[in-house]
């Protein structure tokens, strides 16, 4: 038996790099970003177990628990329209990366509005202008017609 507090022995614990540590309960801190908007907590013969949608419902957000992609987002032209993409986070994603995408959903969503649904370019720099900008590198590819990318410390790639 410990001598420590309770609190002291059950304190969060922290893990650097955070990308090691992978998703936290129920996807934290994926969810804050969009914490004011509905949420929903499906049946229990759901697989999905927490669900937040934008106040439209065009937006919906959902946690799968212990499956191996526990976060998907999903976006439609109307809350009951065909899925018009997807994003799949497993239980290795950065969640800061998750919540930096969800963030970006919740700061971006308008009543009216439908940037979300715009359809992406075809230029690949123009997808990774954002991780450019930030000083990654461009590595030359291994593969023909692949981009690769390295952030500035090393750490990680795209």
């Amino acid at each position: 038996m410990s001598d420590q507090p309770e609190d002291e022995r059950w304190r969060e614990y922290r893990v650097t790099p955070r990308y090691l540590a992978g998703m936290g309960f129920s996807g934290d801190p994926a969810f804050t970003p969009v914490s004011h908007w509905p949420r929903h907590d499906p049946d229990d013969d759901n697989l999905c177990q927490l669900l937040h949608t934008s106040p439209d419902g065009r937006i919906r957000i959902g946690w799968f628990g212990d499956d191996y992609d526990p976060v998907k987002i999903t976006a439609a032209e109307d809350a009951v329209g065909p899925v018009r993409w997807t994003a799949l986070f497993n239980q290795n994603f950065p969640p800061e990366i998750t919540a930096g995408f969800t963030s970006a959903l919740a700061r971006d969503w308008k009543p009216d509005g439908r940037h979300f649904l715009a359809r992406p370019s075809i230029y690949w720099a123009d997808s990774v202008e954002p991780l450019l900008d930030a000083g990654w590198e461009r590595l030359r590819a291994s593969e023909p017609g692949t981009v690769e990318l390295r952030a500035p410390d090393g750490q990680a790639g795209a």
